[in-house]
């Protein structure tokens, strides 16, 4: 959505960007703590309402106009064992200023449960990003071990300028 100057808003507040997993769900390998864990693998825009602002390069969403931005994303993964597992997803933005990417907002996912079943979490932060800030989505399991799939379908990331 976006809003006339007439109303005294600038016209590019309200934008947003929708990326989504398409053509693989993200694997989370087998071993508790996975290593160094994985990128989300975004690969398709499914919406992008300032292309001047927003564009995605290999699960990378990077903001050219500087601003308050809402990031909200919602992730399914698909479990196919019994036991317990947690799966920490990080929102991770790197400034360009040579420090790579560092994580800025985390949520973890965690389950008990018996059987196969789709566990799906939701979650957002906001933050300020300058101009040529790049953003991801990390994912790596702190407990369990068995391979761990994303359901595609389900794999969404939302970032949205809001001031």
């Amino acid at each position: 959505m976006t809003f006339p100057r007439a109303y005294g808003r600038r016209s590019d507040i309200g934008t947003y960007i929708r990326v989504k997993e398409a053509t693989t769900g993200t694997t989370l390998g087998s071993g508790t703590g996975s290593g160094t864990g994985v990128v989300i693998g975004f690969d398709t825009v499914n919406k992008n309402t300032d292309p001047t602002n927003f564009s995605l390069t290999s699960d990378v969403i990077t903001v050219a106009k500087e601003g308050e931005y809402r990031i909200e994303y919602k992730v399914c993964w698909v479990v196919t064992a019994a036991g317990r597992r947690q799966i920490r997803c990080t929102i991770q933005r790197d400034t360009g200023g040579g420090g790579g990417f560092q994580n800025v907002g985390a949520t973890f996912h965690y389950t008990d449960m018996d059987g196969t079943y789709r566990q799906v979490s939701h979650a957002y932060t906001i933050i300020t990003m300058q101009a040529g800030n790049q953003i991801r989505l990390h994912a790596q399991r702190n407990v369990g071990t068995e391979t761990t799939q994303a359901d595609k379908q389900f794999m969404l990331m939302t970032i949205q300028r809001i001031a």
